[in-house]
């Protein structure tokens, strides 16, 4: 039963449940597309994930995502509050579904992705966006990847529609392009308003022998946005509660993920909660 009232908000609130997360957001310097993850790149909790070779839907049993509480007969999951010691940005998404791309890369490689398609609590897939993200790397050389041309369906049901995920990277080996933890969001074609599958991704590289020289296990992943907050130079960390972020609704398996900006060479540890509701 969706909640209604403001004596329902508060009988939610009070039986909430805190899910926990803590990770380093060590891993790659500039851009501001570029997020590193929660999940164990840098000693992260809850544990790392791993993208299976199949385009699999996520759930809150995916490896990696946020622990959630037992759901009560005929209710769904809200986003209550969410509290962090953080400097950085926080973004917190629902994973939705994600394959491992083939490796080894080569310079115009096309890579067919079948099957990476959205769950139903995504509808249509408006608000849905596709990312690719770097699971693990072994770097021989500085890999500098280019860039990625994904061919997908939109949230109306047009196909052919493509758009191109930007790789950022440095010429500082250890923040490079190869990075574990790394992910880039796709620019969608004018006009759209999200994804609903993909069907392809082709690979451009700036140096075919430097990613010769290492091996990179790539990802990608459909997901949505479920919060966002920009901290600028703000270092007392935050906390938002239910009124601050209106009614969230999460559905009643949602995966959620957590992401933050990252911080530069010496990063920064970050920790706190999302707290769910049931109504």
């Amino acid at each position: 039963m969706p909640i209604t009232s403001t004596d329902q908000l508060i009988a939610a609130l009070a039986a909430g449940f805190n899910a926990p997360f803590s990770f380093n957001t060590n891993g790659a310097t500039g851009g501001p597309d570029l997020l590193a993850l929660t999940s164990g790149w840098v000693a992260g909790s809850p544990a790392g994930v791993t993208a299976p070779a199949v385009a699999t839907l996520c759930t809150g049993a995916t490896q990696g995502a946020l622990a959630l509480p037992p759901l009560a007969a005929g209710k769904q999951f809200y986003l209550g509050a969410v509290s962090a010691t953080t400097y950085r940005d926080l973004y917190i998404y629902d994973r939705l579904s994600h394959v491992r791309l083939t490796t080894p890369w080569t310079a115009g490689a096309t890579i067919t992705t079948t099957g990476l398609g959205l769950p139903a609590r995504a509808g249509a897939g408006h608000g849905v966006n596709a990312y690719l993200e770097v699971q693990a790397s072994s770097v021989g050389g500085t890999p500098t990847l280019g860039s990625i041309t994904v061919s997908y369906t939109n949230s109306d049901g047009v196909a052919g529609r493509t758009g191109t995920i930007g790789v950022y990277h440095t010429s500082n080996a250890t923040y490079s392009s190869a990075n574990p933890g790394i992910m880039w969001p796709l620019s969608l074609q004018s006009g759209d308003r999200g994804v609903r599958s993909v069907q392809s991704c082709t690979l451009t590289v700036s140096s075919a022998a430097e990613l010769s020289a290492s091996t990179l296990v790539l990802a990608l992943h459909l997901s949505r946005p479920v919060f966002q907050n920009f901290m600028g130079d703000r270092s007392a960390g935050f906390q938002f509660g239910f009124y601050d972020l209106g009614p969230v609704t999460l559905g009643t398996d949602p995966c959620l993920f957590v992401a933050g900006t990252v911080a530069g060479a010496t990063g920064a540890p970050q920790f706190g909660y999302v707290r769910l509701i049931q109504g």
